[in-house]
């Protein structure tokens, strides 16, 4: 990945990978829909939902997470472990990441968790959504100390 690419052409760039999201990873969806390998199952896309899923988003690009299991459960292991702010709906779909991801894929939540014990919550920068979008990758991982770690990946 790009380190000098800004967090806003990045996020771009996810977002066209995954049009199966929704625009602008369906925060504007009324429901968001899971698959969990036997079928796919919808769930409500609360306000708390659509304010923070640009960050969970950013939350995968800055760890270089997939999407799958693996990415999940590695993603909402490392949300729970730094933080997700005071939003109890981020903290509840960490938690529901977690428990399906986490059960789908053990070893990746627990690098996942142990990832976030080394590192800083893009939500605990309490950056206005513009600048943190213009930040670079390298910028970003600086700030939230991912440039320090080298020995964390998932199997993606």
């Amino acid at each position: 990945m790009d380190n000098s690419k800004t967090i806003a052409a990045l996020l771009e760039a996810y977002y066209l990978k995954h049009p199966e999201f929704g625009e602008q990873g369906g925060e504007n969806e009324r429901w968001v829909w899971i698959d969990i390998g036997i079928g796919k199952f919808p769930i409500p896309n609360l306000k708390g939902r659509q304010e923070l899923v640009y960050l969970h988003d950013i939350h995968h690009i800055l760890n270089d997470y997939n999407t799958n299991w693996s990415g999940e459960a590695a993603v909402s292991a490392w949300e729970i472990t730094t933080g997700m702010g005071k939003n109890p709906v981020g903290w509840f779909y960490a938690f529901l990441g977690l428990l399906v991801g986490g059960f789908l894929r053990p070893l990746a939540a627990y690098r996942g968790f142990k990832r976030g014990l080394k590192t800083k919550s893009v939500i605990g920068l309490q950056l206005p959504k513009e600048k943190l979008l213009s930040l670079s990758l390298n910028e970003l991982r600086t700030l939230t100390k991912h440039n320090t770690i080298h020995d964390l990946t998932i199997d993606n």
